[in-house]
């Protein structure tokens, strides 16, 4: 006998959803994808359970239907539907639609009468099988149809109903009738449960007869029978349907994969695609050399297996050098050139390119192959690897193309050989100097320590935060001000505000600032350094954050404290030359935003932070203190970072009345940028994504909230100045080889370049830079460049 499977949809996707409301469900974007997941985790089930060919699913159409018009109640205590639930529907549907499954949904009519009508209606052609939680339904089972709770995996027939309820499925209406619904909000009658409704119905033989003979329903015969009528599921609902409709049609595995992806449901997406041989990995079509990434040329490969051959090296050298006029992919293109030394003339990196298109989501090959190819793999091998780089490379190019991100990838894949030769050249560090710092810090920690011990009494560990918080609150006696899952905290925060009421919190203070100049900074540093050149050699990761800004590790030397870059220094006969965009961020700001005051302020060269000082606390520039001009930058930056009046206050240690009158004046002094950040949020809203200048994508699913707006106001401004700077390396490098000036770019930080120039020809490498940063975008507002020269870091800065 046939099958035939109807599906509540709704009933479905909000047990899905409220499954994972302790732990949701979410993609690397921050969408909530419990519903979705949950929904297809409740197919699977059916198949399991019941499996059929036919198959549909009936939903809400969430508009009001005729027992909203017979009682204007009905259902009024249900909540809308979660602001990070709702987004999901529209995907479930559309999810639905790519399985081939035929959805139902009719205006006036709810999702119980669809499925009440198709049951009626197909019963005589097979057994019909209703997936829900929803009681209401149960009123229709019987003969061939049957209700299946896919949650606790039981069908119900009409014993079953029975054994649950107390009562025949056709009498479920009455007993709802009578004790009531609260998820339809049917009252029901006073004094009645479902306990004692069902005690009822089992001493009357119809409801009629029981409204008659019980004493206590009088006078409630016709809200029963109203509850009744609201109650009661349509079972001749005006849909054209029939079982051959509900045979499920050919699936869309495109758009399937599509969606899988999309929300990084990489089991499901392994469990659709069918399980193909990789290919062909066996060794002889190409030489072997090190390193561990694919290279390409036309059809043939080349990879690393057997590595430290130098003879293997070399062959492979000369091979590379003969195919460069041919397109070389890789996995890496930058690791290729930092291990060959050769820049192959046209190259696609697959790794860069996957992170271009999601660049919140981190880049996992075996996924990615899955993504893109349909193909699911483990274990990637050199030689596979090198293959799918091949395969991978024309659908990422075209995803580049549909996204319209040409610009910024071209950007960045002129960047690679860039970044490849900062990381070979890296930075010389002075051993004498660190040293010195090295003893001059231990015996400043050593003093630290005993003035500590001085100031508590005794000697304890000072990096155990229990004992020092036992010290503190214990043994001084001072007032915890937060605590923690495990003891009193004493972070920063604790500490600086405990420095009111004792000596100690300020020591400790100090000695962990200094001890973190030995554990992050020098001993890393140390451990690095090249022990043949004597140089650090980091690695830069081209799009390190979702903004498009380089990052730095093993070590990071985008984090080095001021007072450590002496340590840094150049190579005889060459000087540093550092370069840094002055307020890039805020000229930025003026160009997307176009308020007058900024571009005004900016064109006439002034202080903007003292600009912005004099108009807030309404006082003459040559009066601006100090703490006006801090003030006025951390509001100024702010509005880049989304900060608000309560952060101002906290970050200020004024009042919040104080604060507030500080962002309404800022925001009185430049109101087009408060216009266009309002414009800007509600263009994130509607189009879930943000642009930088040169078109750099972020995406920001809904819900919107105010991290993720926040995080959108930052991007196109950041994400801009990260553009920027990288367009500027791209110029400033190769003019540097035009000019035949050895030397270059070896350390980018966020808005500074740090050169290594040939002292000889240092005049004119100051000039190349600063007329490649300063006109490397037109921009409504002039880019300002600070350029200092020296024989270290610091006094280059």
């Amino acid at each position: 006998m046939k099958r035939i499977i109807l599906i509540d949809g709704h009933s479905v996707i909000f047990r899905s959803y409220y499954a994972f409301i302790r732990n949701p469900l979410r993609n690397s974007k921050g969408f909530n994808t419990s519903a979705i997941f949950g929904f297809i985790n409740t197919l699977k089930k059916i198949e399991k359970n019941l499996g059929s060919d036919y198959i549909a699913v009936a939903f809400d159409t969430g508009e009001k239907t005729f027992r909203h018009e017979k009682f204007e109640g009905y259902k009024a205590t249900r909540k809308p539907p979660p602001d990070d639930l709702s987004p999901q529907i529209p995907i479930i549907k559309e999810m639905l639609q790519a399985m081939g499954i035929r959805i139902f949904e009719l205006e006036g009519y709810e999702a119980d009468d669809l499925l009440a009508t198709l049951g009626k209606r197909l019963a005589d052609k097979g057994e019909v099988y209703i997936v829900s939680s929803d009681k209401d339904l149960l009123q229709i089972v019987g003969g061939n149809i049957y209700v299946f709770d896919p949650y606790r995996e039981i069908i119900y027939d009409e014993k079953m109903v029975k054994e649950k309820f107390g009562v025949e499925p056709k009498r479920i209406v009455d007993l709802l009738a009578i004790a009531g619904d609260v998820s339809d909000n049917v009252p029901g009658i006073p004094g009645y449960g479902l306990k004692k409704a069902r005690l009822l119905l089992q001493s009357y033989q119809d409801i009629d007869l029981a409204l008659k003979s019980d004493e206590k329903l009088s006078g409630y015969q016709d809200a029963v029978n109203f509850y009744r009528s609201l109650l009661a599921v349509e079972e001749d609902v005006p849909i054209d349907a029939d079982l051959d409709d509900l045979k499920r049609s050919e699936m869309n595995s495109r758009n399937l994969v599509r969606i899988f992806k999309e929300m990084e449901f990489y089991q499901f997406l392994k469990e659709l695609v069918s399980a193909r041989e990789p290919g062909d990995y066996k060794e002889g079509k190409g030489r072997l050399i090190p390193g561990s990434y694919g290279i390409f040329v036309d059809d043939r490969f080349y990879i690393s297996k057997e590595k430290g051959k130098a003879r293997a090296f070399q062959v492979f050298k000369e091979n590379l050098r003969s195919i460069t006029k041919s397109e070389v992919s890789a996995f890496s293109i930058k690791d290729l050139i930092r291990k060959t030394g050769v820049v192959p003339e046209v190259y696609f990196d697959v790794g860069l390119t996957a992170r271009l298109i999601n660049p919140d989501q981190k880049i996992n090959y075996e996924n990615l192959i899955l993504e893109y190819l349909g193909i699911p793999v483990e274990n990637l091998t050199p030689y596979m690897m090198a293959d799918y780089a091949l395969r991978l490379k024309k659908d990422l190019k075209d995803r580049i193309e549909d996204l319209k991100l040409k610009e910024v990838f071209e950007l960045e894949h002129n960047l690679i050989p860039i970044i490849a030769d900062m990381e070979r050249r890296g930075i010389r560090v002075d051993i004498k100097r660190v040293a010195m710092i090295r003893n001059e810090i231990e015996k400043e920690l050593a003093t630290l320590k005993n003035e500590i011990y001085q100031l508590a009494g005794r000697s304890f560990n000072i990096n155990s935060s229990r004992q020092l918080s036992h010290i503190l609150f214990d043994v001084l006696d001072l007032k915890p001000t937060k605590r923690k899952k495990t003891g009193y905290s004493t972070d920063s925060s604790v500490l600086t505000e405990l420095c009111k009421y004792h000596k100690l919190p300020e020591k400790v203070l100090v000695y962990r600032e200094k001890a973190k100049l030995l554990s992050t900074y020098l001993d890393p540093i140390f451990t690095r350094l090249g022990k043949k050149d004597g140089r650090i050699h980091t690695t830069f990761h081209q799009l390190g954050a979702a903004t498009g800004r380089l990052s730095s590790t093993d070590p990071n030397l985008q984090n080095i404290p001021q007072a450590l870059k002496e340590i840094f220094v150049s190579e005889p006969g060459y000087k540093f030359i550092s370069a840094d965009y002055s307020q890039i961020e805020l000229r930025i700001l003026a160009y997307l935003s176009g308020d007058n005051g900024l571009i005004n302020s900016f064109s006439r060269g002034d202080d903007i932070h003292n600009q912005t000082a004099s108009e807030i606390f309404n006082i003459p520039k040559q009066e601006i203190q100090e703490h006006h001009r801090r003030v006025a930058k951390m509001v100024n930056y702010g509005l880049i970072y989304g900060l608000s009046s309560y952060g101002l206050s906290e970050g200020l240690g004024i009042s919040k009345d104080e604060a507030q009158l500080i962002v309404d004046r800022h925001k009185d002094l430049y109101p087009d940028v408060q216009t266009w950040i309002e414009n800007h949020i509600e263009k994130v809203k509607h189009e879930h994504e943000t642009r930088t200048i040169i078109g750099r994508r972020r995406v920001f699913l809904p819900p919107i909230t105010e991290p993720k707006i926040r995080a959108a106001i930052n991007s196109p401004i950041q994400g801009s100045a990260a553009d920027l700077i990288k367009m500027a390396m791209v110029k400033i490098e190769n003019r540097l080889k035009e000019l035949d000036i050895n030397g270059g770019i070896i350390v980018q930080v966020h808005d500074e370049l740090l050169l290594e120039i040939e002292e000889k020809k240092v005049d004119t490498a100051i000039k190349v830079v600063s007329e490649e940063m300063e006109r490397v975008y037109p921009l409504s507002v002039d880019l300002a460049v600070h350029i200092g020269v020296g024989d270290d870091w610091k006094e280059a800065h």
